[in-house]
């Protein structure tokens, strides 16, 4: 995927509930974790992943799934007649402003 910043892409939304159960089945410890993203890509194939949820409620959903997570928006990138989606979220953004 070209660009490295999340903007570079274009907004879409992601369905709330497979985003929670994403970041609750993640293993890593989130306290050795300071300014990372985490990426979750969306199903292709089923338009029930896809729902037309607001930004803002998708950003206050992950931080209540997950302290300090906070969530960054959901993309779109299109290379060679694919589109891509998924969501993009930042773990522990607190902890930078902490140290």
């Amino acid at each position: 995927m070209a660009g490295t910043d999340a903007t570079d892409y274009a907004p879409y939304h992601c369905n709330l509930e497979l985003l929670a159960d994403f970041l609750m089945n993640q293993h890593y410890n989130l306290s050795f974790v300071a300014s990372e993203y985490g990426f979750y890509p969306l199903p292709l194939r089923s338009k029930k992943t896809i729902l037309n949820e607001s930004f803002d409620a998708w950003r206050e959903y992950v931080k209540w799934v997950r302290p300090y997570t906070r969530g960054v928006g959901c993309y779109a990138q299109q290379e060679r007649n694919t589109s891509v989606y998924f969501c993009v979220f930042e773990l522990n953004y607190r902890l930078r402003y902490l140290q």
